[in-house]
């Protein structure tokens, strides 16, 4: 199991819906479907405000990790996890509860460590960005 099946299971195991980085396009298409499975045109919302009428307490994306640095024992990357809801108070619980589910990870020390945070805000759409460190075992390269 890898390092994003690990952290989708633990956070999903927290209640959270979680996208992996290959599902990155779906709230954006997300739409009403004729018993065809065709977007029906004219059908009410489409895209986000479709997801978020669908799943309202928002939900997780994952992001590929970013390799930093190989340092021959120890490998140190970087994990955005994005929060997305359609307000302020869902999002922060997103990120609370995201936080605490890295926190009571069941290895210790965790390979979690929070790194940074930043908000972007638009109408309808509260995202937060949480970049963690993670560090693992290397691969002695």
């Amino acid at each position: 199991m890898g390092r994003l099946d690990d952290l989708q299971a633990q956070l999903q195991a927290a209640g959270l819906l979680v996208l992996r980085p290959e599902q990155l396009h779906e709230p954006a298409e997300a739409a009403p479907l004729d018993t065809q499975g065709r977007p029906v045109v004219g059908g009410g919302l489409m895209g986000l405000a479709r997801y978020f009428e669908q799943h309202p307490a928002g939900y997780v994306q994952l992001q590929d990790p970013a390799g930093l640095l190989a340092l021959g024992a120890l490998d140190l990357s970087l994990l955005t996890i994005e929060c997305l809801a359609p307000d302020s108070d869902r999002a922060d619980a997103l990120a609370l509860a995201i936080k605490r589910a890295i926190r009571n990870h069941g290895v210790r020390p965790t390979p979690y460590t929070f790194a940074t945070a930043r908000t972007e805000r638009s109408p309808n759409l509260v995202r937060h960005l949480l970049t963690f460190e993670v560090r693992e075992p290397g691969t002695g390269v």
